[in-house]
């Protein structure tokens, strides 16, 4: 892994000692989303990896395109923010249990549920249906029902959450410890304009 970002952010800050709450941050984030993170393939089995290793790709790619030169003439706050960036990007396909529990009996998720029972084209038409009506329903002859079924409600709710991913995110990381009780300080030493431009 490449750490021209991450060096640059010390250098700038062992230049000033006033910004050392960036890396300390930054440090900390590293460590806290890369743990949240490794829960993304539990509702988002079938989507290519989305942990550490994903973030650390992008950030490769970010120095491969902007060089050491304009690496160099970044600020430690440029800096700061393409590092938590690389890794808040998919921070809003964390999906806690609890807010599974919560948005499930919501009737927009209800309606999502409804409309793929009632979509003819729909691979998991079948799998819907028995979630709005499971009373004498034909899933229920396969001797395999409940992997199917499971795999259903994955895609559901792959599929739903899918949709406002960009929002959870920005969620997330307005209050880390609300939404996914992580524990991401927000404690005025970096300032909340900062957060809303990531």
């Amino acid at each position: 892994m490449s750490q021209l970002l991450t060096n640059h952010l010390i250098q700038k800050v062992s230049a000033n000692a006033d910004l050392e709450v960036l890396n300390a941050q930054w440090e900390m984030d590293k460590r806290l989303i890369s743990n949240a993170l490794k829960s993304v393939p539990l509702n988002f089995p079938h989507f290519s990896l989305h942990d550490h290793s994903h973030s650390n790709t992008i950030l490769q790619q970010i120095e491969r395109f902007l060089g050491i030169d304009r690496i160099n003439q970044l600020t430690a706050i440029d800096t700061w923010l393409i590092l938590e960036a690389a890794y808040l990007h998919d921070i809003g396909m964390v999906i806690p249990f609890e807010t599974l529990k919560t948005e499930w009996p919501k009737a927009e998720f209800q309606e999502f549920i409804s409309t793929i029972a009632n979509d003819n084209g729909n691979e998991f038409q079948n799998f819907a249906q028995y979630i709005l009506n499971p009373v004498n329903s034909p899933i229920l002859s396969s001797e395999v029902w409940p992997l199917e079924m499971r795999k259903a409600v994955t895609i559901f709710i792959s599929e739903y959450f899918r949709r406002s991913h960009a929002e959870n995110s920005r969620k997330i990381i307005q209050d880390p410890i609300a939404t996914i009780q992580l524990q991401s300080p927000r404690n005025g030493l970096i300032p909340e304009r900062l957060f809303s431009i990531l």
